[in-house]
């Protein structure tokens, strides 16, 4: 008998701290954030049109500089600078594969890349085609709340996702984030009872293994 106390014990510590941290791992308490998303149709054959595509994780809204040089090497050829020369703002488009113009209507794919101190730019003229067969998934592939999205029209979860571009028969859809807002958790009070529970179990085994000490 003695020798299963340490036992109890130690599955009360176990249970106790997974207990406490089911919560924590649920957002924790108080009020969470919930993201609003809507989806929203895409023109494929319309080649210029630069719809919502900018919104991408692949996709640059250009301005300034990047927009600037992404013109001229569309127009001239390869663009080459020192690299610590460019700005930020310039260097940052080796994170991308297009740029959109929302200037002039239009996308332009882009490679941009660092070589030996150098800042290389190469980029051409692309349309809404190009860029939804770079980007779009299969239906099943989506996040949950982006194919919940596509079912309702709108949906909210407190999961915070990419704007996900959905291709399958006929023109793609986007699904873009349009709000978020604070909102009570509908989880709190099972929360507040697996963290009272934890505690209660924490201290039972704790007591439990003092108690074998002694």
């Amino acid at each position: 008998m003695t020798r299963s106390v340490p036992a109890r014990a130690l599955l009360a510590l176990g249970v106790g701290l997974v207990l406490l941290s089911a919560p924590l791992a649920a957002g924790g308490l108080g009020p969470q954030t919930v993201y609003t998303y809507e989806p929203r149709p895409v023109d494929r054959s319309n080649g210029e049109t630069v719809e919502t595509l900018y919104d991408l994780p692949g996709v640059a809204y250009g301005t300034g500089a990047p927009l600037r040089l992404t013109r001229e090497a569309a127009a001239n050829g390869t663009v080459e600078r020192d690299a610590e020369a460019v700005a930020p703002a310039v260097r940052n488009l080796t994170r991308y594969r297009f740029v959109a113009d929302d200037f002039a209507d239009r996308y332009y794919s882009v490679d941009a890349r660092t070589d030996e101190g150098r800042f290389v730019l190469d980029a051409a003229r692309a349309d809404t085609a190009a860029v939804v067969d770079a980007f779009a998934v299969a239906p099943d592939e989506a996040p949950r709340p982006v194919r919940r999205a596509l079912e309702d029209a709108s949906v909210t979860s407190p999961r915070r996702v990419n704007t996900t571009l959905v291709g399958g028969s006929g023109d793609p859809t986007i699904v873009v984030r349009t709000g978020s807002e604070r909102a009570s958790d509908p989880l709190a009070v099972p929360k507040v009872a697996s963290l009272a529970l934890g505690v209660a179990l924490l201290l039972g085994g704790l007591l439990g293994l003092r108690g074998e000490r002694a």
